[in-house]
């Protein structure tokens, strides 16, 4: 009878621990889906206190390590969190983020290329990769992360914003044009691409819509528009 007690105990013991990963994983699911900071910050330090070793507890740990700039520690964390879910696809991406921002661009490319292989549709890893590779001046590599970007969300107006970029460096300049003409249609506030619209159209000889484009930019708040109009459109 005693080792039946016992035999119900475990039992009792493992099904609540069961549970208690559930609700930890439901949890965090539902802490990376909000847009409500407030609450994604209120879920998370209920993970972090109530589960500090387990996976999830060490990404919210790192999390908020990054909200503090330690990211050095926070790195340690992500990892740490990998090791004990090696599908953790988040912990990949948001140490990717990281490792970019400490300029270690081969870590970073890894680790979203990680995040891809592991989520083919979470098209923020493929603008994380895009921006790296721009930033490297792949600019082949990045339109082509920012194309499966757009193909996954079509109605991102940064995605657009940032292939526009890449297509203003790499020189193209009718290609960037039309994908800030995308960005602004939808988000017509959008000052960042009135302004390098700006300087596609003035590069095209289009002074008029360059300085167009520059008013609109400072109206909605990039102070660099001002400085194009004094010395552009006088």
């Amino acid at each position: 009878m005693r080792q039946q007690t016992l035999f119900i105990v475990l039992l009792f013991f493992v099904s609540a621990m069961a549970n208690c990963q559930v609700s930890m994983n439901e949890k965090f699911e539902k802490s990376w889906n909000t847009s409500d900071t407030i609450e994604k910050r209120m879920l998370r330090e209920d993970i972090a206190v109530k589960s500090p070793d387990s996976e999830y507890g060490l990404f919210c740990r790192a999390w908020f390590l990054t909200l503090k700039s330690d990211n050095v520690a926070a790195l340690e964390m992500y990892s740490k969190a990998i090791e004990l879910k090696s599908d953790f696809w988040q912990a990949y991406n948001n140490r990717g983020i990281l490792y970019a921002g400490l300029a270690d661009y081969d870590k970073a490319v890894t680790d979203y290329t990680k995040t891809i292989e592991l989520n083919p549709v979470f098209a923020d890893a493929y603008i994380n990769r895009g921006i790296l590779y721009q930033n490297l001046k792949d600019y082949t590599k990045a339109i082509s992360d920012y194309n499966k970007a757009i193909s996954i969300n079509p109605n991102d107006a940064e995605t657009y914003y940032n292939r526009g970029i890449t297509y203003l460096y790499s020189g193209d300049l009718s290609g960037s044009i039309s994908d800030f003409n995308k960005a602004i249609e939808i988000n017509p506030a959008f000052g960042g691409a009135y302004y390098n619209r700006g300087g596609a159209y003035y590069s095209t000889g289009n002074k008029t819509k360059a300085c167009e484009d520059w008013n609109l930019a400072y109206k909605f708040g990039i102070m660099d528009a001002k400085e194009a109009l004094n010395r552009f459109c006088k």
